[in-house]
This record gives C-alpha cells, structure tokens and sequence, in this order.
C-alpha cells in the first residue's frame, strides 16, 4: 500500500498512470493520496456510519434544452452499483431522473454509509436534477453537510479538480472530506461515460468484497488494463482520496514514511 502526500501541482497526476516501461504503477501497489498526513490521521479517527445504507444517483433529468447531455452510462451504472451493494447486504436508496432533485440528494448522502453519485461534475460541485448551467450541488452546500460515509465515489468529470495548493486541492473533493466522508473517489479529468460504467462496476464488484476502496479501485484499473481494449485515459482518471480504506486506523500505526527530493521528483 502506497500513501501519496502530493505538493501542488502533483495532486493532478494521475499515478495509477506511471510506467516504468514494464508495468503502471497501480499493478504492483495499491495507491490512494491524502492532502496531509494530519488530516489522514484525524480521518482515521472519527466514527463512521455503522449501518449498511446506501445512497446511488445515476443520471438525473436535466434542464430540457440546456447544455448537459442525458447519461445513459451513468444510469446504467447506478444500476450495477444498486445490484452489487444490495447483494451485500445494503439498503439502497436510488435516485434517477426526475427524483435525483437536490433536496432528495441532500437528504439521503447525509444518512448514508456509501454515497455514489454517478452525474454530470465540475470542480465546483455537482449536477442534479433540473440543473442546466449551475450545479445545484455546490462546494458551499457539501461544507455544509454532515455526513459520517465511509465513502462517497463522485463519479462525475472533474471531481478532483480546484485551486491547487501546497495542502491539496480546494474543490469539492475537499469540502467532501470536510463534511465527513472517509474515502473519496474523484476524478482528474474529463470521464468517458462508457468506461467509468465499466471501472465503477468492477470496483464495487471488489469493495463489497471488504478489501477497501484503494485496494478495490486497483483491481478495477488491473482488470481493465488486462481486458487490453481500454487506454489508460479511460481507466485511470479515478483516484481514491483520504483514507484508503479497510482497518485504516491499525494501519497507518505501521506507515514508513518516505519524502522525494525535489529534484529527484523531477
């Protein structure tokens, strides 16, 4: 297992992503990054949803003539994670079209032990129900929840994107962990709605497994890179932000530090 504290720019690597001319890098070590080591051990320590609840969002109605596109893949997505955590014992509250409204979002995230919200996204926030320009799901409106999930997938363009500082990124992944989530999965750029279907599908196939969400997303971005159809732009967009999951409190007692010289960074 690999911790990354990035500084500054290096939060918009993707380091699944590194090949060392034989392999990427996510094929030898399970990754996740943290904004610092301060924050992980806080998030490590506070208590989490014990229930098995679930909160699923795919594909709300857009605004009719406005600029976002209807996303077939993220509705059927939300439906392979609705089957997977069901069978794992989760009671899922789903929300597509017309019902993913923010109050309804709002109010189901804020119960939830696993949050997936499967939309249209920009660094700012997220896009539900009716939104056409704005997203009604704001970084101010996150801060402003209270949540205790022990994840929240933003499965959505540009989740992990914002101000970059020295301390990590101010967006809404940010205001996520502020909120109360454990272990977020955000995105570096632009998805295909196609294949994030396919990489949240295989992800959860292995996080209700109980192996965690860092260890999970790395099956997810093997099992695509050894399907040999799908680019690394395709499958490695996704990062597992905050905790890596799984005994994370015991685990991080045992971490091996290990700082990159600048220069050898470079």
């Amino acid at each position: 297992r690999v911790v990354i504290i990035p500084d500054s720019q290096l939060f918009a690597l993707p380091f699944a992503a590194l090949h060392d001319g034989t392999s990427h890098l996510v094929e030898r070590h399970t990754i996740s990054v943290a904004p610092s080591i301060g924050i992980l051990i806080e998030l490590s320590r506070a208590a989490r949803a014990p229930d098995r609840t679930a909160a699923v969002v795919g594909d709300p109605a857009f605004a009719a003539g406005g600029a976002l596109k209807q996303l077939s893949g993220a509705r059927a997505e939300a439906a392979e994670v609705q089957t997977a955590l069901e069978g794992a014992g989760y009671a899922c509250a789903t929300m597509r079209g017309d019902a993913a409204t923010k109050a309804a979002v709002v109010g189901a995230v804020s119960r939830a032990a696993i949050v997936h919200l499967a939309t249209h996204g920009c660094p700012d926030g997220l896009f539900l129900a009716g939104d056409s320009e704005e997203p009604s799901l704001s970084t101010v409106d996150v801060y402003g929840l209270k949540m205790s999930a022990e994840l929240a997938m933003l499965s959505a363009c540009d989740t992990f994107k914002g101000e970059l500082r020295t301390d990590g990124v101010v967006g809404i992944a940010r205001a996520f962990l502020a909120a109360g989530a454990g272990s977020l999965g955000v995105s570096l750029w632009k998805v295909d709605d196609g294949a994030t279907k396919e990489l949240m599908t295989q992800f959860y196939s292995r996080y209700v497994a109980g192996g965690g969400a860092a260890e999970a997303m790395r099956g997810a971005m093997r099992a695509m890179i050894g399907a040999g159809r799908w680019r690394p732009k395709q499958w490695a967009a996704f990062v597992i932000y905050g905790l890596p999951g799984s005994a994370d409190s015991e685990s991080l007692g045992a971490c091996a530090p290990t700082s990159i010289a600048p220069a050898a960074a470079n």
